[in-house]
């Protein structure tokens, strides 16, 4: 629901010199889903060419609850994983992806799936380390500049 009413005790108040638009600026989705749904995931590379995650599953949890898929086909990489009865779960795998960097911001497919429902996105994968002054971006010195917007 949208509200941009103006009403004598709120800001801006009925009477002001611009117009208070509202309302939704976006587009709009809205996603049907089943009683259990893939609510949230993480994925993320550990050095030693490991890749870690888990995967959430929200809504009613007391019905039996079904393996979760997890592939990124360009790797060659799948595995079904247990969901415990708090909708949770976890996948490792081992892996040697190219990791993004701006010279090569490589993405690689993420598919996930739990009965009808699959969420598809692209990730990449990158270290990042702080030592001292240096900032390093998959084990590389990198070079980053701030510029301030004040003149």
């Amino acid at each position: 629901m949208v509200d941009n009413r103006r009403e004598r005790d709120h800001i801006p108040t009925v009477n002001t010199d611009w117009w208070n638009y509202g309302g939704i600026t976006r587009p709009v989705m809205l996603i049907e889903v089943t009683t259990t749904y893939l609510a949230d995931y993480f994925i993320q590379y550990q050095s030693e060419n490991t890749i870690l995650g888990w995967v959430k599953l929200d809504g009613d949890l007391t019905t039996n609850i079904e393996d979760v898929t997890v592939r990124l086909p360009e790797l060659n990489l799948s595995t079904q994983m247990k969901i415990n009865q708090e909708g949770y779960g976890e996948f490792k795998f081992q892996a040697e992806p190219i990791l993004w960097s701006p010279a090569t911001p490589k993405l690689y497919e993420l598919i996930l799936t739990y009965r009808d429902c699959q969420v598809v996105d692209q990730v990449g994968f990158r270290t990042i380390a702080v030592q001292g002054d240096n900032i390093y971006l998959n084990e590389e010195s990198i070079f980053l500049l701030y510029i301030s917007a004040r003149h």
